[in-house]
Protein backbone atom coordinates (compact mmCIF):
# COMPACT_ATOMS: atom_id res chain seq x y z
CA UNK A 1 0.00 0.00 0.00
CA UNK A 2 1.66 3.31 -1.05
CA UNK A 3 0.79 6.10 0.79
CA UNK A 4 1.35 9.44 -1.54
CA UNK A 5 1.17 12.95 1.45
CA UNK A 6 -0.05 16.15 0.43
CA UNK A 7 -0.66 19.65 2.10
CA UNK A 8 -2.69 22.84 1.09
CA UNK A 9 -1.08 26.24 2.36
CA UNK A 10 -2.98 28.28 0.64
CA UNK A 11 -7.12 27.53 0.02
CA UNK A 12 -7.73 30.35 -2.49
CA UNK A 13 -6.22 30.22 -5.46
CA UNK A 14 -7.55 32.61 -8.40
CA UNK A 15 -9.03 30.81 -11.05
CA UNK A 16 -7.96 30.99 -14.31
CA UNK A 17 -4.19 30.87 -13.75
CA UNK A 18 -1.26 28.92 -15.93
CA UNK A 19 0.22 26.48 -14.44
CA UNK A 20 4.13 26.23 -15.15
CA UNK A 21 5.74 22.91 -14.49
CA UNK A 22 9.31 21.61 -14.86
CA UNK A 23 11.19 18.39 -13.18
CA UNK A 24 14.85 17.64 -13.27
CA UNK A 25 15.73 16.16 -16.82
CA UNK A 26 17.51 16.70 -20.11
CA UNK A 27 19.86 19.83 -19.26
CA UNK A 28 17.57 20.89 -16.58
CA UNK A 29 16.45 23.36 -18.73
CA UNK A 30 12.85 23.79 -17.42
CA UNK A 31 13.64 23.44 -13.98
CA UNK A 32 16.53 26.20 -14.57
CA UNK A 33 13.31 28.33 -15.13
CA UNK A 34 11.23 27.77 -12.66
CA UNK A 35 14.05 27.72 -10.09
CA UNK A 36 14.42 31.43 -11.41
CA UNK A 37 11.10 32.16 -11.49
CA UNK A 38 10.73 31.05 -7.80
CA UNK A 39 14.40 33.02 -6.18
CA UNK A 40 12.80 36.10 -8.58
CA UNK A 41 9.71 36.66 -7.20
CA UNK A 42 9.60 34.67 -3.76
CA UNK A 43 6.36 33.43 -4.23
CA UNK A 44 4.29 31.62 -1.40
CA UNK A 45 4.00 27.55 -1.80
CA UNK A 46 0.55 27.14 -2.22
CA UNK A 47 0.41 23.04 -2.34
CA UNK A 48 2.48 20.33 -1.78
CA UNK A 49 2.94 16.53 -2.29
CA UNK A 50 5.46 13.99 -2.00
CA UNK A 51 5.72 10.38 -2.36
CA UNK A 52 7.55 7.52 -1.39
CA UNK A 53 9.11 6.86 -4.31
CA UNK A 54 10.73 10.41 -4.81
CA UNK A 55 15.00 10.44 -3.59
CA UNK A 56 14.96 10.35 0.09
CA UNK A 57 17.02 13.61 0.26
CA UNK A 58 15.86 16.15 2.65
CA UNK A 59 16.64 19.31 1.52
CA UNK A 60 17.23 23.19 3.17
CA UNK A 61 14.79 25.52 1.47
CA UNK A 62 14.85 29.70 1.16
CA UNK A 63 13.43 29.99 4.58
CA UNK A 64 16.14 28.05 6.40
CA UNK A 65 13.68 24.88 6.76
CA UNK A 66 14.76 21.59 6.18
CA UNK A 67 12.36 20.26 3.56
CA UNK A 68 11.06 16.31 2.89
CA UNK A 69 11.30 15.31 -1.06
CA UNK A 70 7.93 16.44 -2.79
CA UNK A 71 6.51 18.65 -5.35
CA UNK A 72 5.62 22.15 -4.57
CA UNK A 73 3.20 24.55 -6.32
CA UNK A 74 3.84 28.34 -5.77
CA UNK A 75 1.81 31.03 -6.47
CA UNK A 76 2.78 34.13 -8.64
CA UNK A 77 0.30 37.10 -8.74
CA UNK A 78 0.33 39.50 -11.25
CA UNK A 79 -1.71 41.16 -14.48
CA UNK A 80 -1.79 37.18 -15.06
CA UNK A 81 -1.53 34.65 -12.54
CA UNK A 82 1.04 32.09 -12.99
CA UNK A 83 1.32 28.79 -10.39
CA UNK A 84 4.62 27.17 -10.81
CA UNK A 85 5.67 23.77 -10.11
CA UNK A 86 8.39 21.45 -9.43
CA UNK A 87 10.39 19.16 -7.40
CA UNK A 88 14.00 19.07 -6.54
CA UNK A 89 14.25 15.06 -8.13
CA UNK A 90 11.73 12.92 -10.34
CA UNK A 91 10.60 9.64 -8.26
CA UNK A 92 12.19 6.73 -9.45
CA UNK A 93 9.82 4.79 -10.90
CA UNK A 94 7.65 5.35 -13.59
CA UNK A 95 4.80 4.72 -11.18
CA UNK A 96 5.73 7.52 -8.89
CA UNK A 97 6.08 10.04 -11.58
CA UNK A 98 2.62 9.06 -12.53
CA UNK A 99 1.20 9.72 -9.19
CA UNK A 100 2.22 12.62 -9.02
CA UNK A 101 1.81 14.28 -12.32
CA UNK A 102 -1.74 13.18 -11.62
CA UNK A 103 -2.19 14.54 -8.12
CA UNK A 104 -0.78 17.61 -10.02
CA UNK A 105 -3.19 18.44 -12.51
CA UNK A 106 -6.08 16.91 -10.60
CA UNK A 107 -5.11 20.02 -7.74
CA UNK A 108 -4.73 22.02 -11.21
CA UNK A 109 -8.33 20.54 -11.90
CA UNK A 110 -9.78 22.13 -8.98
CA UNK A 111 -7.91 25.26 -9.09
CA UNK A 112 -9.78 25.99 -12.00
CA UNK A 113 -6.55 26.80 -14.24
CA UNK A 114 -6.76 27.88 -17.93
CA UNK A 115 -3.87 25.98 -19.27
CA UNK A 116 -0.81 24.09 -17.96
CA UNK A 117 2.86 24.54 -20.06
CA UNK A 118 5.15 21.82 -19.57
CA UNK A 119 8.91 23.29 -19.37
CA UNK A 120 11.41 20.50 -20.72
CA UNK A 121 14.82 19.67 -22.98
CA UNK A 122 15.34 17.62 -25.55
CA UNK A 123 18.35 15.60 -26.43
CA UNK A 124 20.18 17.65 -29.70
CA UNK A 125 23.66 18.25 -31.10
CA UNK A 126 25.78 20.88 -30.27
CA UNK A 127 24.76 23.95 -31.61
CA UNK A 128 21.21 23.36 -32.43
CA UNK A 129 19.15 25.69 -31.06
CA UNK A 130 15.43 24.94 -31.40
CA UNK A 131 12.63 25.90 -29.42
CA UNK A 132 9.73 24.15 -30.17
CA UNK A 133 5.84 25.14 -29.07
CA UNK A 134 4.12 22.25 -28.99
CA UNK A 135 0.36 21.19 -28.39
CA UNK A 136 0.06 17.21 -27.47
CA UNK A 137 -3.64 16.77 -29.09
CA UNK A 138 -5.52 18.76 -31.94
CA UNK A 139 -7.64 20.13 -29.19
CA UNK A 140 -4.38 21.69 -27.42
CA UNK A 141 -3.13 22.95 -31.00
CA UNK A 142 -6.44 24.58 -31.10
CA UNK A 143 -6.23 26.65 -27.88
CA UNK A 144 -2.70 27.35 -28.35
CA UNK A 145 -4.20 29.30 -31.43
CA UNK A 146 -7.09 30.45 -29.43
CA UNK A 147 -4.59 32.80 -27.35
CA UNK A 148 -2.14 33.86 -30.39
CA UNK A 149 0.38 31.16 -30.68
CA UNK A 150 1.50 28.90 -33.39
CA UNK A 151 2.27 25.46 -32.66
CA UNK A 152 5.46 24.08 -34.09
CA UNK A 153 5.41 21.63 -36.76
CA UNK A 154 8.43 19.36 -35.70
CA UNK A 155 7.98 16.69 -33.03
CA UNK A 156 10.98 15.52 -30.64
CA UNK A 157 11.96 12.74 -32.48
CA UNK A 158 12.08 10.77 -29.56
CA UNK A 159 8.99 11.91 -27.95
CA UNK A 160 8.83 12.26 -23.94
CA UNK A 161 9.83 10.51 -20.91
CA UNK A 162 9.15 10.64 -17.07
CA UNK A 163 7.20 13.16 -15.35
CA UNK A 164 7.14 15.56 -18.52
CA UNK A 165 5.23 12.51 -20.26
CA UNK A 166 2.69 12.05 -18.15
CA UNK A 167 2.19 16.14 -17.60
CA UNK A 168 1.90 16.45 -21.34
CA UNK A 169 -0.81 14.05 -22.20
CA UNK A 170 -2.74 13.55 -19.68
CA UNK A 171 -4.91 16.40 -20.40
CA UNK A 172 -6.78 13.49 -22.24
CA UNK A 173 -8.52 12.31 -19.36
CA UNK A 174 -8.64 15.73 -17.66
CA UNK A 175 -9.71 18.33 -20.09
CA UNK A 176 -7.55 21.10 -19.11
CA UNK A 177 -5.31 22.24 -21.90
CA UNK A 178 -1.60 22.13 -22.09
CA UNK A 179 1.17 22.64 -24.17
CA UNK A 180 4.69 22.19 -24.02
CA UNK A 181 7.81 24.37 -24.43
CA UNK A 182 10.40 22.23 -25.54
CA UNK A 183 14.35 23.35 -25.77
CA UNK A 184 17.57 21.24 -27.33
CA UNK A 185 20.25 20.65 -24.91
CA UNK A 186 23.32 18.59 -25.39
CA UNK A 187 21.93 16.89 -21.73
CA UNK A 188 24.04 15.81 -19.32
CA UNK A 189 24.86 18.79 -17.57
CA UNK A 190 23.12 22.52 -16.60
CA UNK A 191 22.21 24.00 -19.83
CA UNK A 192 21.80 27.35 -19.12
CA UNK A 193 21.84 29.03 -22.50
CA UNK A 194 19.05 26.11 -23.36
CA UNK A 195 17.19 27.56 -19.93
CA UNK A 196 17.60 31.37 -21.59
CA UNK A 197 16.00 30.35 -24.60
CA UNK A 198 13.26 29.03 -22.67
CA UNK A 199 12.56 31.57 -20.37
CA UNK A 200 12.63 34.10 -23.63
CA UNK A 201 9.58 32.17 -24.24
CA UNK A 202 7.71 33.03 -21.13
CA UNK A 203 6.17 36.35 -20.43
CA UNK A 204 5.28 36.67 -16.50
Amino acid sequence: FIVTLSRTYQEVVPSGAILLFAAPGIGNVGKLVVDGLIQQFKPPIVHAVTDPDLPPHAMKDEQDSLRCPALRTHLIYGQQCFLVATCQAQPMSPSGQHRLALALRQEAKEWGVKGIIVLVGMSANPGDLDVLLLGPSSEDREWLRSIGAAPSERWPEAGMIGMAAWMATLGEFDGIPTACIVASSVGGTVDLEGARRLHEQIEL
